[in-house]
């Protein structure tokens, strides 16, 4: 007879994690929002978030898994105690024979964190915000290689 959660996609994934180990790990970082209630310790009230809340931090795995997290107070930049959430995890990872990745939003855009992935030899993907100095000074290019594509694509088909 099989496990009752047998079929969800998570034991999916932690059994192929078990049995055949991954060629590469992909570590995402990203903050939250903890709504509290009563007088707990570290929060109070956010007008971001419109709540008393905490502001946790997370390192997850591809296969969302969580892999580390700090309890914060909501007062604190989304990317403070970045290093203490994945310095843990990435040495847990750098003696074994993976290709790692990170990702995370606009706020991991910090020069401590690009040195420290650099450094640990991790492959990047860090989300910029909707920059219009930014977007126009590329639209040029873009549309440049959007209708060489288009064109190559038009004469092979």
């Amino acid at each position: 007879m099989a496990h009752p959660m047998g079929d969800s996609k998570r034991d999916e994934h932690r059994v192929d994690f078990d049995c055949q180990p991954p060629k590469m790990i992909i570590l995402d970082m990203a903050s939250s929002v903890s709504p509290t209630h009563g007088e707990q310790e570290g929060t109070m009230c956010n007008g971001h978030f419109c709540c008393t809340c905490c502001h946790p931090l997370f390192l997850l795995n591809q296969f969302g898994n969580l892999e580390r997290c700090s309890l914060r107070p909501n007062i604190v930049h989304r990317a403070d105690s970045w290093c203490n959430v994945m310095e843990p995890v990435v040495g847990r990872y750098r003696e074994r024979n993976l290709r790692r990745y990170f990702r995370g939003d606009s706020a991991f855009i910090l020069l401590n964190i690009y040195e420290f992935l650099e450094g640990e030899g991790l492959f990047y993907v860090i989300r910029l915000q909707k920059n219009q100095i930014l977007q126009e000074s590329i639209v040029a290019d873009l549309a440049y290689d959007w209708l060489r594509i288009g064109g190559y694509l038009e004469n092979v088909g």
